[in-house]
């Protein structure tokens, strides 16, 4: 437990490093959109799925559709998720005070 305690903090530092980087980079829209959707992924954050959906509007029209495409995969993928995470207790008794 402690190994993966150290893993995910290291993550999230690494996270903080890179997602800045991401706006001063000189990759092409195409490839700051991919890494952006990965790191979406990792993090799982509303607000790098909003920057990846972002990129798109700076991509060529072209490749628009595929973008959009994967990210909304990326998007149905983490709201499946998290809704596997929420459980459901509407069935189970109340319980007294």
């Amino acid at each position: 437990m402690e190994n993966t305690n150290k893993m995910m903090e290291l993550r999230e530092r690494v996270l903080e490093q890179i997602i800045p980087l991401l706006d001063t980079s000189d990759a092409t829209p195409d490839e700051k959109f991919e890494l952006t959707l990965q790191l979406a992924g990792t993090k799982g954050t509303p607000d790098l799925y909003q920057k990846a959906f972002d990129i798109v509007q700076n991509m060529a029209q072209d490749q628009k559709l595929e973008a959009y495409t994967a990210l909304l995969e990326h998007i149905e993928s983490a709201v499946q998720g998290n809704d596997d995470d929420v459980q459901d207790t509407s069935d189970q008794p109340e319980q007294g005070v």
